[in-house]
């Protein structure tokens, strides 16, 4: 499943995502047919799973003219989602807008009802930000592991929350290992806690880095263990 995940990040195709979501699920229905948006072109209709006599999640597609961005239209593909959702009367959806390179923005969007209410998911969370030239690491990581039993096992994959929690709690875990054998310059000479400190920073400033890796703002083999040798050589 990671290798077929992979492979989508490289550009949206429609062959990979039904192929995905067959996998996922057994109840899961492609369908060949348009969904018309007042105001946008019409949307792409991949498929659906029903997975009870009460929900259903549909996974619709949208090619978009300019180029997308991590930041780009999140808002505005919200709004055409919330407003498929609203239409055709689904629980919940899986939307995805394709730029010409390669680009696409994967965005989960689910209803919520109160009595007769109908409220919905916020646009900022639940969405992936998918390019080529990135390792999308995050991304292969939640899909692959995603389960499609119920919605909220659904919300799980795309919501980030708990990705943030085993995040910090790897920080910490690694700071305790570390302090039990860093060593600094004049480490004798510290006073009681400033080598904490300076261990701290040190972290810090290391995840700074590996975030400006990430966005291609520095070399990418810098951390790498053989660039490093190379480096002192």
């Amino acid at each position: 499943m990671e290798e077929l995940v992979k492979k989508i990040t490289k550009g949206y195709r429609r062959e990979l995502f039904e192929k995905y979501f067959r996998h996922k699920s057994d109840l899961f229905t492609p369908y060949q047919e348009k969904i018309p948006i007042n105001g946008h072109a019409s949307l792409e209709m991949i498929g659906e799973i029903k997975q009870n006599s009460h929900d259903t999640l549909i996974v619709c597609a949208q090619p978009v003219e300019q180029a997308l961005h991590a930041r780009s239209g999140k808002k505005k593909q919200y709004e055409v989602g919330k407003r498929v959702l609203q239409q055709v009367q689904a629980d919940a959806g899986i939307f995805i807008f394709y730029d010409r390179q390669d680009h696409f923005r994967i965005s989960y969007i689910r209803t919520y009802y109160q009595g007769t209410r109908r409220t919905f998911s916020h646009f900022k969370r639940m969405t992936y930000f998918v390019s080529p030239d990135q390792t999308n690491r995050t991304f292969i990581q939640q899909i692959t592991e995603a389960k499609f039993d119920s919605l909220d096992t659904v919300e799980e994959a795309f919501s980030l929350k708990e990705l943030t929690k085993e995040f910090y709690q790897e920080i910490v875990d690694w700071y305790n290992r570390a302090r039990e054998i860093v060593r600094f310059p004049n480490d004798n000479n510290k006073p009681n806690g400033e080598r904490e400190i300076a261990l701290i920073r040190f972290i810090t400033r290391m995840i700074f880095i590996w975030f400006m890796k990430e966005k291609d703002l520095i070399a990418k083999d810098l951390f790498d263990k053989q660039y490093s040798q190379k480096s002192e050589t």
